[in-house]
């Protein structure tokens, strides 16, 4: 269906489609995530009994995962890379990757709101790595947090945290 009819008062917005450029391992990388988000969807698919509605995002998940890898070693790690099918991909590879589709996907369309925001939030008296918390702020541009995870105002803290970051659509997360 067209139209001819242009509305007055409103301006049209150029929103010509926009092809990010990838190398080959960002590109293989890209062809592990989408079947990881089929799988995800599956298995979410497969465990939902009450047939109600849901939303799951598939991208937040992998980048989640990804972000928790870089605290990891050994068998975790390899766990973690096997399950997002990035086994035999180095870290360095997977968090510039997601750091390039992140940047990309937030600038891609100037007509839809696009908001992604990652956060770690560590239990006050765990110590982790500096180099844990820069790749994950520097490369996710994660907010990484220490709070008394046993204190009732914690829940209040990352739920008030969600609801600001999404602007209300999700104002509980835990």
């Amino acid at each position: 269906i067209t139209s001819c009819q242009e509305d007055d008062g409103i301006s049209s917005v150029n929103n010509e489609r926009k092809d990010i450029a990838l190398s080959r391992t960002e590109q293989q990388l890209v062809d592990e995530n989408v079947k990881f988000a089929f799988s995800f969807f599956n298995k979410m698919n497969e465990q939902e009994t009450e047939k109600a509605n849901w939303l799951i995002s598939p991208l937040s998940a992998s980048i989640a995962l990804s972000m928790t890898a870089n605290g990891a070693d050994d068998t975790s790690l390899n766990q973690i890379q096997n399950v997002l099918g990035f086994k035999g991909f180095q870290m360095e590879e997977i968090n510039s990757y997601y750091n390039r589709i992140i940047g990309e996907l937030m600038a891609l369309d100037n007509t839809t709101k696009f908001n992604l925001a990652n956060s770690v939030w560590l239990h006050n008296d765990f110590n982790v790595y500096d180099s844990f918390v820069n790749i994950n702020k520097e490369k996710y541009d994660a907010e990484v947090t220490s709070l008394d995870l046993s204190s009732p105002l914690a829940l209040e803290t990352i739920n008030d945290w969600s609801a600001k970051q999404t602007e209300d659509l999700i104002p509980v997360l835990i």
